[in-house]
């Protein structure tokens, strides 16, 4: 019942396929419009709009220099995430720290295409990227430099048990991933290039993060966001669980079926694929006694002796999608439902 992007109805498929189609090759030769901080050329992003006005101001008086702060949009959404980190392969389901290297192409549903560059990342540390958005955005941060932060203050906000013993340098260690990381991901017809967090430093004991601004700012007003019920993921205990709960909220209600090798891709899975079918069935079971309002009923259709071709049905709770759009995109979801006879094989939601 993989659901659609809000205004890709085009993209539903013709026929039932059991596998996923391979992500598109990297493009041989650099794309003119793509810079490597995130904003396409010739679009002056905020920060170098506030960077040139403080120099113009600098020119005429050097007594007067003004930099105007950046800080991250729909600060009173705190809750609110892009789309596409719910809808790919880019925080996965594996332990963190357990992923080993990834380049190149990830699995990414619909329209989106995204590269990826670096360990491979796990649903920590996504809790951990989405608590720093939040503190950055509470505190209201200038994000353009460095700042301060607590590690029992991450590890709160993301919903990591205990403050001691190995919990905070978990947290840090999360951090240091997301530094070290290089995504490419195309939104809204531009190509956004840059790193999920600029830098991750320590000082002595004092902890110090600091976002690329200008992907930071791309991803959170060229995508559409969704708010996630704050703590109900946190307690969830398999990743796998965590997963299907953002991918669901994403969603709106769709009568079409899963197939299961097209989830094991999108989510990330790096163990045996045999062992696929029980951790869905083990997953599924958790969120639907966790997330009532989410998820009412399940069931597997053990279509032939390939489990890759299995599908997965999902019936979904009263709970609904709360998307924040973008100016440049649809306000609503599509009004015309695809048809019930088009059935999903992974190509697309």
């Amino acid at each position: 019942m993989q659901n659609d992007l809000i205004n890709d109805d085009s993209d539903w498929p013709s026929s039932y396929e059991c596998a996923t189609s391979p992500p598109p090759a990297p493009p041989s030769q650099p794309n003119p419009g793509v810079t490597g901080l995130g904003a396409p050329l010739g679009a002056p992003s905020p920060a170098n709009v506030a960077s040139n006005l403080s120099n113009k101001l600098a020119h005429a008086n050097p007594a007067c220099v003004v930099v105007a702060p950046l800080t991250l949009p729909d600060i009173f959404k705190l809750s609110a995430f892009p789309a596409f980190m719910s809808r790919s392969a880019i925080f996965g389901v594996g332990r963190p720290g357990h992923g080993g290297p990834h380049r190149g192409w990830l699995q990414a549903a619909g329209n989106y295409k995204l590269n990826f560059e670096g360990e491979c990342l796990s649903m920590l540390d996504k809790r951990v990227w989405e608590a720093l958005v939040r503190i950055a955005k509470e505190k209201r941060i200038d994000v353009q430099h460095p700042f301060k932060v607590t590690l029992s203050a991450i590890a709160r906000r993301a919903g990591v048990g205990g403050t001691g013993g190995l919990a905070l340098p978990r947290v840090w260690a999360c951090a240091e991933r997301l530094a070290a990381s290089q995504v490419q991901v195309d939104l809204e017809g531009s190509t956004r290039v840059g790193a999920l967090l600029g830098s991750a430093t320590k000082v002595g004991r004092a902890y110090f993060v600091q976002f690329d601004a200008e992907f930071a700012m791309a991803i959170l007003a060229s995508d559409i966001q969704f708010q996630f019920v704050d703590g109900r993921r946190a307690r969830l205990k398999l990743p796998l669980a965590q997963w299907f709960h953002d991918h669901l909220s994403t969603h709106r209600p769709s009568p079409l079926p899963y197939t299961l090798g097209y989830l094991r891709d999108i989510c990330g899975y790096r163990n045996q694929d045999s062992a696929f079918p029980m951790a869905v069935r083990k997953a599924m079971a958790e969120l639907a006694a966790g997330c009532p309002g989410m998820v009412a009923g399940w069931s597997i259709d053990e279509v032939g002796v390939d489990s890759t071709c299995w599908r997965l049905e999902i019936e979904r709770g009263a709970e609904r999608p709360c998307p924040i759009y973008p100016a440049s995109m649809k306000t609503s979801f599509p009004a015309t439902k695809p048809s019930a006879t088009k059935r999903r094989g992974g190509v697309a939601l």
